[in-house]
């Protein structure tokens, strides 16, 4: 189970992979919208760019970040992005 500073770790890494930008450099916001479902907004300090990152973009973001710092296989996993307004926006993965 992710929690949210898990699932905003988790966006850093995509960010920092996909668009290969330092991740020190990269702060993220988390938001849900009825309309769009759990999106994402990560910053690149010093340059004022911004990556506006979808559900999906997240939930590969979480797989990369399991890999990466855990040695999981991406392609088996599963990821369920969850937002509960108590804790939230969480993730679950599963094998």
């Amino acid at each position: 189970m992710f929690d949210e500073p898990d699932v905003i770790d988790a966006a850093c890494v995509y960010v920092a992979q996909t668009y290969r930008v330092p991740i020190e450099r990269l702060q993220a916001e988390l938001r849900y919208e009825e309309a769009f479902g759990i999106r994402g907004t990560v910053e690149l300090a010093g340059e004022r760019r911004m990556f506006d990152l979808s559900e999906q973009d997240l939930i590969d973001g979480a797989a990369m970040y399991l890999a990466s710092y855990h040695a999981f296989d991406p392609h088996q996993l599963s990821v369920e992005l969850l937002f509960n307004e108590e804790e939230g926006i969480t993730a679950v993965a599963q094998l």
